[in-house]
């Protein structure tokens, strides 16, 4: 069990509580409580969270999700507490897999205008490693 106690917290404990919720499923159980509300949305963290698209994944391979989003006006890509990497851009559509088959999803997107494929590609010894190719045409669907 998980307790989760904020203060002013403009309702960011919500979103904390939700990711828990999502990535623990029935293995947990998480609780939340607040004392002295805020009387508005704190700046920065509407700031922070503005345009970010959730992009979960097994970014380390120990076989639970990660929480990561990704941004495309800046094509950052951010996967808490792990890293975080540059890769794509407004118009993309992320698409995070295991392009290598180690158990770790790679962040990936699809570039709808050409149909080209952007990853970075993690190789244990080496690190990340580009990987470009073209799979499908302007206008597909990615699945």
């Amino acid at each position: 069990m998980v307790l989760f106690l904020c203060n002013h917290n403009a309702g960011r404990w919500q979103m904390v509580l939700g990711f828990f919720t999502h990535l623990a499923g029935d293995r947990a159980v998480a609780w939340s409580g607040g004392f002295e509300s805020g009387t508005e949305i704190n700046r920065s963290a509407v700031a922070a969270t503005a345009g970010a698209v959730p992009v979960p994944g097994d970014y380390n391979g120990d076989g639970r999700t990660d929480v990561a989003v990704w941004r495309p006006s800046t094509g950052e890509w951010w996967v808490f507490d792990q890293y975080t990497l540059i890769l794509g851009g407004s118009g993309d559509v992320p698409a995070p897999r295991d392009l290598n088959g180690d158990g770790r999803a790679d962040p990936a997107v699809w570039h709808p205008s050409t149909g080209v494929w952007d990853s970075q590609v993690w190789y244990a010894g080496y690190g990340f490693l580009p990987l470009s190719y073209q799979f499908g045409v302007a206008g597909d669907i990615p699945v």
